[in-house]
């Protein structure tokens, strides 16, 4: 149920309605990159709804911004083919502006404007388009099955053997039923890894922290390491000091290959 307020005639919902019918949906962040080139007009307007209304009787326009009194109109078009012209590919997350938007199924990411039941990949996992909402598609596996193993002190994982970008093993994962790895133990998978001998392995970390939020600790380095500052940089254990230690890099053109993992309750 939508919440609702009524207010001077217009019917309120978390979408957004003025005369005419026309119909403004909830805020979605757009990227600065898109619309960099599709403001048509900012103009100064006393509330949200009367730049909608303005929006309305602008047939170019597609999407506002208001804010502090000032309405920003674009003509940033969210139309199937428009969605394609527009799409960046990755690295994703440029700066972006939350923005109304006329059509109400079309997704909105970091990576792009997809339509009504489209696929794509969406922060290294399969997503759909679903009622304007990003779904991811693959659900976790509650089971330690093929090609899982339940591994002393590791628990249930998977090395994938092929070589490929952090971004792609995770895909891969995650379709699995899981994901990358994150070690309860980091000493563990430290002594896990040694017989594999392979001098660069993919787990869970991105930005500098594991996927389930914690930073990567100092001890959990290798020596001079981290030294890219770039933003969207992956890790993976490399030999160090006779153990495996963490070693970042980027996370779309290098290809090794992965450790999974699946969690198992219980277990």
């Amino acid at each position: 149920m939508w919440p609702l307020w009524y207010l001077g005639g217009v019917l309120w919902v978390t979408r957004l309605v003025v005369p005419d019918v026309v119909v403004w949906y909830p805020p979605v962040d757009v990227s600065d990159t898109q619309l960099a080139s599709g403001w048509l007009d900012q103009v100064w307007a006393r509330s949200e709804r009367t730049c909608a209304i303005i929006a309305s009787n602008t047939p170019s326009c597609h999407l506002f911004h208001y804010q502090d009194g000032l309405c920003s109109l674009s003509d940033v078009n969210v139309s199937y083919a428009t969605m394609k012209t527009l799409s960046i590919t990755q690295p994703p997350s440029p700066p972006t502006t939350s923005c109304r938007t006329r059509y109400g199924r079309v997704c909105f990411t970091n990576v792009g404007m997809f339509s009504e039941g489209e696929t794509y990949v969406l922060e290294c996992k399969n997503a759909t388009c679903s009622n304007g909402v990003s779904v991811y598609t693959a659900s976790a596996v509650a089971e330690c099955s093929a090609p899982f193993t339940m591994e002393s002190g590791v628990g249930c994982v998977y090395m994938m053997s092929t070589n490929m970008t952090w971004c792609d093993a995770r895909v891969l994962c995650t379709d699995l039923g899981g994901d990358l790895y994150v070690p309860a133990n980091f000493t563990a998978l430290q002594y896990y890894l040694l017989p594999y001998a392979y001098k660069n392995v993919w787990v869970g970390v991105r930005d500098q922290k594991w996927l389930n939020g914690n930073a990567v600790t100092t001890a959990e380095w290798a020596t001079g390491k981290p030294n890219d500052m770039t933003i969207y940089t992956c890790s993976r254990m490399v030999p160090s000091n006779s153990l495996y230690n963490l070693d970042d890099t980027t996370c779309f053109k290098a290809s090794f290959v992965s450790l999974c993992q699946r969690q198992v309750p219980g277990m």
